[in-house]
């Protein structure tokens, strides 16, 4: 039988036309096979601490306020990346970035969502508290490799399995509270585009030799720099405006976040279409430096 796309009536398959309200009737088209793909992908692994002590503390009904809420803030992150959530595991989300279609910059689009997660959850976290008098915590970790997985564009889980997989879980149990751990693959897709703080090579459960991670300090925001961890202390820099110039500003960002004058220098703007300067910052030794540079402008 064939449903009527118009009042959704059946009708036989020989009609051409329904026989409640007379709208052409389609057939649908015979659905495509679902194939088995290998395809190389970024997984993201992050779960809620300290869920089941909250529990004891909350009402069921205030307990399941502040799970949808938090549920629903990671999940608005990793989509907005252009994710896809594979499947939750308790309080654990797992993403993947890369299916059914890939992009150049998934693993980018993987720890910015990410960082985009821990920001959200400060912001959630401020409401929580004013409301229920608690705050949450969680980790993650972000790992890139190749996984097999159906091509489905309608199925809710691609069932993506691999050692790519167990990485990124591994990394994200490794993980302290509020931290993001990023597998070696990960990073070299991403270098450019973070800056990360070497950890201890990893020993991971079921893994014969240790894994390479690293901690994710700040990656770069369409523009801006977002700290996602306190372990490296540098001052936070901030782009409001790009041009043409933006390769140079790139290369002076760097320069000022490897260089110990960097503490001494924030990006600032000015008025115009490529306006982007470096200005004194506000440190103790910015300060003398401002104050020599003011007296010898003084005398002359």
């Amino acid at each position: 039988m064939i449903n009527c796309p118009k009042c959704n009536e059946e009708n036989p398959p020989k009609f051409r036309l329904c026989g409640y309200c007379g709208a052409p009737l389609v057939a649908a088209p015979p659905a495509l096979p679902v194939r088995e793909v290998r395809r190389t992908v970024t997984l993201i692994f992050c779960d809620l601490k300290g869920s089941t002590a909250l529990t004891e503390r909350l009402d069921p009904e205030a307990m399941h306020e502040v799970k949808e809420r938090y549920f629903t803030t990671m999940a608005a992150e990793i989509t907005k990346h252009g994710g896809k959530i594979e499947k939750y595991i308790g309080d654990a989300i797992m993403a993947v970035f890369g299916l059914p279609l890939p992009h150049e910059d998934d693993a980018l689009r993987a720890v910015r969502a990410a960082a985009g997660m821990q920001a959200a959850l400060t912001k959630v976290n401020k409401d929580l508290k004013a409301h229920y008098g608690v705050t949450l915590a969680n980790r993650t970790g972000v790992n890139t490799g190749e996984v097999v997985a159906t091509d489905d564009p309608t199925a809710d889980q691609k069932l993506a399995t691999g050692d790519a997989v167990n990485v990124a879980a591994r990394l994200e149990q490794a993980a302290s509270e509020d931290e993001i751990y990023i597998g070696h693959a990960t990073w070299r897709l991403v270098r450019d585009a973070v800056e990360v703080k070497p950890v201890e090579p990893l020993e991971l459960k079921g893994k014969s030799e240790r894994v390479p991670a690293y901690l994710l300090v700040a990656v770069s925001w369409y523009g801006s720099w977002v700290i996602t961890s306190s372990a490296v202390s540098r001052p936070v820099i901030t782009v409001l405006r790009l041009g043409t110039e933006a390769m140079g500003l790139v290369q002076m960002i760097q320069q000022a976040l490897i260089s110990p004058a960097a503490a001494c220098s924030n990006i600032a703007t000015v008025p115009g279409p490529t306006s982007v300067r470096m200005v004194p910052g506000s440190s103790p030794h910015c300060s003398s430096q401002n104050a020599r540079s003011s007296a010898d402008s003084t005398e002359r």
